[in-house]
Parts: structure tokens; sequence; C-alpha cells
């Protein structure tokens, strides 16, 4: 057992010492592969960098700039169609108004002088009443008047009455004589 022992501590040994060559290879490797370039190089090429990158965020400016100048053009249209339309909307609006007071004035004008009209009339109808009756009481008929002014009412509703049934029997009447285009001109 001993050997094996001293057999497993070996290749501990050897498999520790591997590793540890390879790794101060690659230490070797990495440290012979790229070198430093001299300063002036690196200047040059930071120079190069930077102004490329200052082109880029001079392009940018531009482009930003553009689209103020565009977005506030468009925003100044926007603005002055938005007048415009209020604009518009006062003038209908005072068209609008102009034309219903015109009409409402019409209307009211026209009413008024109806108005005037019926009242003149009313006047003349109640002086002629009240000449009438001044007459009639010369008369010593004033009572009797408004008896027949009571039955003239019922009598109005009797003669429409009448001419309504008058009408219906001289629609039988031309049935019964044979003109039956009446009935249908009648029904529509």
């Amino acid at each position: 057992m001993d050997l094996n022992r001293k057999d497993s501590e070996m290749e501990r040994m050897l498999n520790k010492g591997f590793v540890l060559t390879v790794g101060i290879a690659m230490v070797l490797i990495a440290g012979c592969g790229e070198q430093q370039l001299p300063s002036e190089k690196k200047s040059r090429l930071i120079a190069v960098e930077n102004a490329e990158l200052k082109r880029e965020i001079a392009q940018r400016d531009l482009n930003i700039e553009s689209l103020k100048s565009r977005h506030t053009r468009e925003l100044k249209q926007l603005e002055q169609q938005l007048a415009e339309c209020r604009k518009r909307i006062e003038d209908c609006k005072e068209d609008l108004h102009g034309k219903i007071e015109k009409r409402i004035d019409g209307v009211f004008e026209d009413m008024m002088e109806e108005s005037a009209k019926v009242q003149a009339e009313n006047k003349m109808l109640k002086a002629e009443i009240a000449e009438l009756r001044t007459k009639l009481e010369e008369k010593g008929q004033s009572k009797d008047v408004e008896e027949s002014e009571k039955q003239e009412k019922p009598k109005k509703r009797k003669v429409s009455e009448k001419r309504e049934g008058r009408k219906k029997k001289d629609k039988e009447n031309q049935v019964s004589e044979g003109q039956p285009g009446l009935i249908f001109s009648d029904c529509f």
C-alpha cells in the first residue's frame, strides 16, 4: 500500500506541475500578443474619432433645427386655421342671430298689425252692439232679443245637422240611380 500511496502522491504532484506550467505559458503568450501603439498613433485615432463624432453631432443638430422650424411653421399654420375657423363660427352666429331677429321682428310686426286690426274691429263691433242695444232699449225689446239669442244658438246646430242629413240622402239617391262611381270616390 505504501507504493500505491506514493504513486498517487506523485501523480498529484505531476498534475499540479502540469497545470502550473500551462498557466505560466498562457501568461507569456498573452503578454506577447498585442503591443501598444506609440502615443502619436493613438492620438491620431482619437482625433479622427472625435472629428467623426463632431460631424455626427453637427448633423443631428441640423436635423433638430430643421424639425423645430418645420414644427413652428406647422403650428403657425394650425393657429391661423383655428383663428379662421373661429371667425367663421362667429360670422355664422351673427348671421343666424340676424336672420332669426329679422324673422321674429317680421312675425311680431305682423302679429301686432293683426292685433291692432282685431282690436279696432272689436271696438267697432262693441260700438255697434251698444248702439243696437240703445235702439232696442228705446223700443223696449231688449228682453226679447236676449231670449231670441239663446234660441238662435241651438238653431245653428240644427241647421248644420239638416245639411249633413241632406248630403247623406243625396248620396243614397245617386247610388240608387245607378252611379256606382260616386261610392268609390267617397271611400278614397
